[in-house]
């Protein structure tokens, strides 16, 4: 939480009722707080796309699960409203197990990608850190008719990467 709000530490380390309490960082003045998936699925319901992580923890799959109740109930559980990304394939093979319909991502782990694996993954968009994408990645994800989504880590180089991504 160190990262985006007032608190320091793990968020897996605190109950919801602790990061209810955590301020949001942000350059306005109105201190907002931490909204739960379920008060933005209210919120913003069909009117927008969600792009949700499945993040890995120590619990292994059972975030999957719970997720999918949620996206069913409010009637989201499709690929015009949701994309779940996970570092994890196990936990999107769970999450296609459950709602067919979503848009997967697999994200490969910087220093571990491996364009063989991805080319060959059962997952139509592969997730890729920006400094291993080239144009020869780009076009062999897309000749097995795949997506590609790049992610930043560093954000030193952020403006740089996208700048060379870009050309």
């Amino acid at each position: 939480v160190n990262r985006t709000t007032n608190g320091t530490g793990k968020v897996e380390d605190f109950t919801l009722a602790e990061l209810e309490k955590l301020t949001l960082v942000s350059t306005q003045k109105e201190q907002e707080k931490i909204p739960t998936l379920v008060e933005i699925l209210e919120k913003f319901g069909k009117s927008t796309r969600y792009y949700i992580e499945l993040r890995e923890s120590t619990k292994g799959l059972d975030m999957v699960e719970p997720l999918i109740q949620l996206l069913e109930k409010n009637d989201l559980d499709d690929e015009n409203f949701v994309l779940l990304q996970s570092f994890s394939s196990e936990s999107l093979i769970r999450a296609r197990q459950l709602a067919p319909n979503l848009s997967l991502t697999w994200l490969m782990k910087a220093g571990d990608f491996d364009l063989n694996s991805a080319v060959k993954s059962d997952f139509a968009t592969i997730g890729i850190e920006s400094r291993e994408v080239t144009d020869n990645v780009v076009r062999q994800i897309h000749q097995a008719g795949k997506q590609v989504h790049v992610y930043f880590i560093n954000k030193k180089s952020e403006k740089a990467e996208q700048k060379r991504l870009l050309n």
